[in-house]
Order: C-alpha cells, then sequence, then structure tokens
C-alpha cells in the first residue's frame, strides 16, 4: 500500500507542468503498442492564448460521471487507473479514483481534487540558474500528432522536455506528455524514465 502511494504521488509531480506550444510535426500513433510514424510539413499547434494545457477546465467541461482509464507503469510496477468526475465544488473538481493491481484482490478506491488555476505567474527563483521563473525561455517542443485509444483516433497535442536544463545540462527528467481537449482531464499519454501511463478508454458526458 504504501509503494502505491509513493507511486501515485511521483505521478502526480511527473504531470503537474505548464508548458507553451510552439511549432512541429504531424504523425499517428496507436496507445498500448507500435511506434510513432511522423510526416513531412509540419503543422503549427495553436499559440498559448488558443490553447493550452488546463486540466481544471478539461474536467470543467464535463459532466459528472465522465471518465478516463489509464494502464501504468512505474519502474516495473503495472496498474490500472480510473479517474470519475464525481462533483463540483466550487473552484474544486472532485474526482473518484479506482487503482488496480494485480496483487490487489480488490481496487483501492481515492480521491483526487483539480482545482483551478488562480492565473498567477510563478515567483521565486530558479535553484537551477538562479534567475526568476518569470524570466524562463520555454525550450520545450510542440507537435500535432493522433493516437487511438479504445478504438477512436484521437487527435493531441505533444509536449516533449527540453533536451537541455535551464543551467545548459543535460535533461535527465525529460518526459513525453500526449494532451487532447477530447479526453477528460486533457492527458492522454506520459511517459518519462520512470513512468509510463497511456489513456485506455475515455467518456466524455
Amino acid at each position: 500500500m504504501a509503494r502505491i502511494l509513493v507511486v501515485l504521488s511521483l505521478v502526480a509531480g511527473l504531470v503537474a507542468c505548464d508548458n507553451k506550444p510552439a511549432d512541429g510535426g504531424k504523425g499517428t500513433t496507436t496507445a498500448g503498442g507500435g511506434g510513432t510514424t511522423t510526416g513531412g510539413g509540419g503543422t503549427k499547434t495553436p499559440e498559448p492564448a488558443k490553447w493550452a494545457p488546463d486540466a481544471w477546465k478539461s474536467w470543467d467541461s464535463c459532466k459528472d460521471g465522465s471518465s478516463v482509464t489509464f494502464d501504468m507503469d512505474a519502474s516495473g510496477s503495472k496498474m490500472s487507473i480510473k479517474k470519475t468526475r464525481d462533483k463540483k465544488d466550487g473552484d474544486t473538481i472532485k474526482l473518484k479514483t479506482s487503482t488496480k493491481m494485480a496483487a490487489m484482490p480488490d481496487p483501492m478506491a481515492g480521491d483526487e481534487d483539480v482545482k483551478k488555476p488562480d492565473g498567477k505567474a510563478v515567483e521565486g527563483e530558479c535553484a537551477l540558474c538562479k534567475k526568476p521563473y518569470k524570466d524562463h525561455k520555454d525550450e520545450s517542443k510542440w507537435s500535432d500528432k493522433t493516437m487511438k485509444v479504445d478504438g477512436k483516433d484521437v487527435k493531441c497535442h505533444v509536449m516533449e522536455s527540453a533536451a537541455k536544463t535551464c543551467d545548459g545540462k543535460d535533461n535527465a527528467n525529460k518526459m513525453e506528455i500526449w494532451y487532447s481537449d477530447d479526453v477528460p482531464g486533457q492527458m492522454v499519454m506520459m511517459k518519462s524514465a520512470a513512468v509510463t501511463m497511456t489513456a485506455t478508454a475515455f467518456e466524455k458526458k
């Protein structure tokens, strides 16, 4: 049980990112297998003012009962996680979670709060480059791709984190995150060195 909670906390930290779209390519992949095929003549992802990751906005656009299910592999620990919108409480969307593991006879129930962003800029100084966070330049790469989830073609905005950190060193925590407005919560897939989460089903009411 303790190990599961640690893994889930790790995932929450990994997917909590705020990135700005840029130019990219276009391709298709299938959830759970296969590869990614990229084509020529790139397409431009919408500017941040028109589209940006916002899990709260996504869940807020859904009705109660909307859900998304992920298969997750965290350093060899495999599990299935289903997130279902329970209710809205002011600026917070309440989710019910159900986590299944092969070693567990019954699913583990939980709760998750998705809070509305306050819109404030991140304050403080970066520990790596010693510059204010507001002066950070976003070096992540964005592209438009399509993923098949439960037999459905889902158009996604794909973020690949920068190869270098802001202090010029190799980025040891590189991530790739697939987002879609069609999926509750927006996240469709997340890949890092330690964790992979892939949506296997969703229902948007």
